[in-house]
Parts: C-alpha cells; structure tokens; sequence
C-alpha cells in the first residue's frame, strides 16, 4: 500500500466523517452528515454517502495523478512524454522554419525553371564565361589565360552577363 501524504484531500476526506471539498477562494469545508441534510429537505443518508464515496475516488485519483507526475515516481517514458513537450514558442519556430523550407524550395524549383530562358538572353561568350566562373569556379584571371584575352574583357563580360540575368528575373517578378 502506498504511503500517502497527510495533506492530500483524498487524505483529509477519509480521516473525516463529513465530505471535505475546496470553495472558489481555496477554502476548505468539511461538510458533515448534519450539514448536508439539514441543507435540503430532499437530500438523504444514501445520497450523503454516495456523495462522499464518489468524492473519495475523485481525490483518490487526483493524488495518484500528482504522485506519478512528480519525477520520483512517473515511468520514464510517461515522464519523457508528459515534459518533453513542445513549448508554443518551440511549435511557432518549428512551424515557421517549415514554411520557411517550403517557401525557399518553392522559389528555388521557380528559379531552376526560369534559368534555361534567362541563360538564353546571352551571348554566346557571356554564357561561357559565367559557366566557367560560376559552375567550374575558374577565376576570371583562368578564364582570360584559357582565351588569351585580357582579365578585364572576362569581368566586364561576367558581370554583363550578371546584370541581364537580374534584369530578366526582375522582368519575371523572381526579384525586387
């Protein structure tokens, strides 16, 4: 049999004769035998001890639920479950960076899709050099070296290349 703690309703309601119960301001009352039939010309023995006996498991319960919430006493996985919870502020940051994800995921398939149009508003050479540069990571002095031109023709032609892309996708809404 567990030990229970003398403070406990459940407790406080077996140790009397009277049905022990809190009022709206925390007060305790201990309503005895006298009290309840004396309160309504209907109410009876029977129903005073239905009463208290259904209030004995209402306590009873409420105490085996306090005692297996406290640490000491709850199984590891129910404890895990009952604190591991999310906190609503855990749950927001969760929510948004998944809607986050999506957005970005969104607008990347956008962007993939847009790209073989936006490649193809530039020249043949401008196309070239920002493959080079960009997907083969070539540095513009490389680039200039492999075609025997000067570094800042590559530049120049890299950064063109760069501008009439922004432009196309600003065309398209893709930026601001």
């Amino acid at each position: 049999m567990f030990a229970y703690k003398t403070s406990t309703d459940w407790t406080r309601n077996q140790n009397h004769e009277g049905i022990i119960y809190h009022d709206a301001f925390g007060n305790i009352t201990d309503v005895t035998l006298e009290q309840f039939l004396a309160a309504d010309s209907e109410n009876t023995v029977e129903m005073f001890h239905a009463i208290k006996k259904m209030s004995d498991g209402i306590f009873e319960e409420e105490d085996a639920d306090e005692r297996r919430r406290s640490k000491k006493e709850l199984p590891l996985y129910e404890w895990a479950t009952e604190y591991a919870t999310e906190s609503l502020e855990e749950q927001l940051v969760e929510r948004t960076a998944h809607e986050a994800r999506k957005t970005y995921l969104r607008r990347r398939a956008e962007l993939q899709s847009l790209l073989p149009e936006a490649m193809a508003t530039l020249s043949e050479n401008q196309r070239n050099r920002l493959l080079m540069h960009k997907v083969e990571g070539l540095t513009t002095r490389e680039i200039a070296k492999r075609e025997c031109v000067a570094q800042s023709a590559i530049v120049q032609s890299i950064t063109g290349a760069e501008k009439k892309i922004q432009k196309f996708l600003r065309k398209r809404g893709f930026i601001s």
